[in-house]
Parts: C-alpha cells; sequence; structure tokens
C-alpha cells in the first residue's frame, strides 16, 4: 500500500466502521456519536472488550482523520485488520 492511498484507504475503514453500527442503531453514520454508539452497545449486553475495542477504534480513526501523516504503513495495516475482527465480533455477538 503506498502513502498516498492512506487517506482513501482510512476512509474505507471509518466507513465501513461508521456504516455498520449506523445500521445496527438505526441512524445515519453521519449522525452518530460515540456517547451514542456506546450506549447502545452496552444495551445490547456485549462484552466489555468489545465495546473497548469499538471506541479504541472509533477514537484512532477519528484522530487519523484529523491527523493523517500520523498513520504509516504499520499502523494503516494493523487498523484495517483490527476493524476487519471488530466488525465479524460485533455481527457474531450483536442479536438484535
Amino acid at each position: 500500500m503506498k502513502k498516498d492511498r492512506w487517506p482513501e484507504y482510512h476512509e474505507h475503514l471509518q466507513r465501513a466502521l461508521g456504516e455498520y453500527l449506523g445500521d445496527k442503531i438505526g441512524t445515519a453514520p453521519a449522525g452518530l456519536t460515540w456517547e451514542t454508539v456506546e450506549t447502545v452497545l452496552r444495551r445490547a449486553a456485549l462484552p466489555e472488550d468489545v465495546v473497548s475495542e469499538t471506541r479504541r477504534l472509533w477514537e484512532e480513526l477519528d484522530r487519523v482523520r484529523f491527523s493523517p501523516s500520523s498513520l504509516n504503513r504499520e499502523d494503516a495495516v494493523r487498523l484495517g485488520t483490527d476493524v476487519s475482527v471488530n466488525l465479524k465480533r460485533l455481527e457474531a455477538l450483536w442479536k438484535e
């Protein structure tokens, strides 16, 4: 992955997490706040480690959005893997 493609990659990851959460909650991704997401995740009785990991990813994706130069190749790859794993865990555990 080339460094000039990281902003697009990051945007894809942020959109994937936001759209998944928005779909599950029934809210447009642009209108989501962490407080809303956390409330819904806790109401769904998801394990604490899943809630914590979702928060960490939410905050890291938000940080990188405002400071894209802080993301290096290793971090970009790790972030992609972490988002993928988190979405799979949410899907497996989040029963409506």
